[in-house]
């Protein structure tokens, strides 16, 4: 059962909208809702009673945001509903000014041997199964980590050298950073990472005392020392945030699915 999510929230920089230099990007409404009540609810589908948001100071608000749910002053219409969703589940705030590395240091006593949901917030999914929904069945399979897989290479910085081994799933060979082929799968911005991923982090970090290890540094040790990873294709469509088209399309997307 996967109980315990981490959402990497967006760093200060160039918005798709003007509302950014006003409204913190995790706010704008999606659909008629917060992005980031659309990024939570997927979580806590596939299970998550705990979520950690990883991202800099000015966007502690993000967690105070829900931490609200436990002290309503008026439970009526929408906020009924927030507090139906949130007000049993923990939230945490984690400081990472940059890439997703010094964190980990601060996650893993605090994840201890469990598994993670582990979600980007620039990277948004709309299907009629949750990412998450789709990868934790790989999980429950596998009991390894999981990695959501695209086919295009919107932001990301990795080549995945992948065996298929069934409809849709791979396992993961390699991952080096090279400029990617066209026919690629490549990271998604979705992932289900387990015990393994946080002891090869724990022993890299024991060896080289470098504080930034990021995700992708752990994850090529992992792949280079022959540790099981796997990839899923999700299905779906997959939409850029930091973009403004991409941002009006997801919320088109949304809209027809919730009218289908």
């Amino acid at each position: 059962m996967i109980k315990k999510a981490i959402i990497v929230l967006r760093q200060p920089g160039a918005e798709p909208l003007s509302l950014g230099r006003v409204v913190t990007p995790e706010f704008w409404l999606l659909h008629d809702r917060p992005l980031i009540e659309h990024l939570v609810d997927e979580v806590i589908e596939a299970g998550a009673e705990e979520i950690f948001f990883v991202g800099p100071p000015g966007k502690k608000g993000v967690c105070e945001y829900f931490n609200r749910a436990d002290s309503p002053e008026d439970a009526s219409g929408d906020l009924s509903r927030f507090i139906q969703c949130y007000q049993s589940k923990k939230f945490n705030f984690v400081n990472e000014n940059g890439s997703f590395g010094p964190s980990l240091s601060k996650l893993i006593s605090k994840i201890k041997d469990e598994p993670v949901a582990l979600s980007w917030a620039d990277d948004f999914w709309v299907a009629p199964e949750s990412s998450f929904m789709q990868l934790a069945r790989v999980f429950h399979t596998s009991n390894q980590t999981v990695l959501g897989l695209a086919d295009d290479s919107r932001g990301m910085d990795l080549s995945l050298s992948l065996d298929k081994i069934a409809d849709r799933i791979y396992r993961v060979k390699e991952v080096k950073e090279e400029k990617q082929d066209q026919d690629e799968l490549f990271l998604s911005g979705r992932a289900i990472i387990t015990l393994e991923f946080w002891k090869m982090f724990s022993d890299m970090k024991r060896e080289i005392k470098e504080d930034n290890l990021d995700f992708n540094k752990v994850l090529s040790a992992m792949a280079a020392e022959g540790k099981p990873v796997y990839g899923y294709q999700l299905k779906g469509l997959r939409f850029d945030l930091n973009d403004r088209a991409g941002w009006l399309a997801a919320g088109r997307s949304l809209a027809h699915q919730d009218n289908e």
